[in-house]
């Protein structure tokens, strides 16, 4: 299903790696110097810790000191207008699309072709979780008047009669579970705003509802093998729409056509 006015705040393409022993982290300087004419904008990760050599001068005893060194994690690169991100880490890679999202063949396209250029370049040994991340932003239209969740999402927290309350903010984490796409996994994590927000097409204001849903795959797998592909494709895809389409109401889907 495809809308003119996607709810897509961010697509995220996942995936852990495992390494040898020997890898070298200067591959990952490799991959991001491969990448720098389409995401110029760059980040080193550095991870700093304390070296088992601290020396002190027993002629001086207050003079102690240590080996600080920094370890290379990854990059983190952008394109220019900051709409395409891609986290190549030394245990993960990510590339992630923010608005505007188009369709999914052309994100997956992107997002398989810096995944191949990656596990080239760096020299990936074994994959071991798969993961599609969508974060969506409803636009709940405010008037003053208490809102019903009920109105656009099937999925919400509750609070009893007894209690005369209304919800003014929350978080909700939830894991869910599928026999159709088994042995993925599911975690929708969702929460309301509790600021009004102008709609800066309009003068009409709203409160954001965010449902971020997560589908992952935990595997073991030749960076190579056949069956990434399509477990995103035929496995991850689905399950996340499945989740999210039939967690809205007809009334939200009227937001994003």
């Amino acid at each position: 299903m495809t809308f003119s006015n996607p709810p897509i705040v961010e697509a995220i393409f996942h995936l852990v790696v495992e390494r040898d022993g020997d890898f070298e982290r200067e591959t990952l300087n490799d991959y991001a110097k491969y990448i720098t004419e389409k995401f110029p904008i760059f980040d080193k990760k550095e991870k700093r810790f304390l070296k088992n050599d601290i020396s002190f001068n027993l002629d001086e005893p207050d003079n102690i000191t240590s080996l600080v060194s920094n370890n290379l994690e990854g990059y983190i690169l952008s394109s220019n207008d900051n709409s395409r991100v891609i986290q190549a880490n030394i245990d993960s890679f990510s590339f992630s699309k923010l608005p505007p999202y188009e369709t999914w063949d052309i994100f997956y396209k992107e997002a398989n072709e810096f995944w191949r250029k990656y596990i080239e370049i760096t020299s990936v040994k074994q994959v071991k979780r798969l993961s599609l991340r969508y974060l969506n932003r409803i636009a709940i239209p405010f008037n003053k008047k208490p809102i019903k969740l009920q109105d656009y999402i099937k999925v919400f927290p509750e609070v009893s009669d007894d209690l005369s309350m209304t919800i003014s903010g929350y978080f909700m984490q939830v894991a869910l579970a599928c026999n159709n796409y088994e042995p993925s996994k599911a975690i929708v994590n969702q929460t309301v705003g509790n600021e009004v927000v102008e709609n800066s097409n309009s003068d009409s204001t709203f409160i954001p509802l965010i449902f971020d849903v997560e589908v992952f795959q935990d595997v073991d797998l030749d960076p190579q093998n056949s069956s990434i592909e399509s477990i995103f494709v035929d496995n991850l895809r689905p399950f996340k729409n499945d989740v999210f389409f039939n967690s809205i109401t007809d009334r939200s889907r009227e937001f994003f056509k």
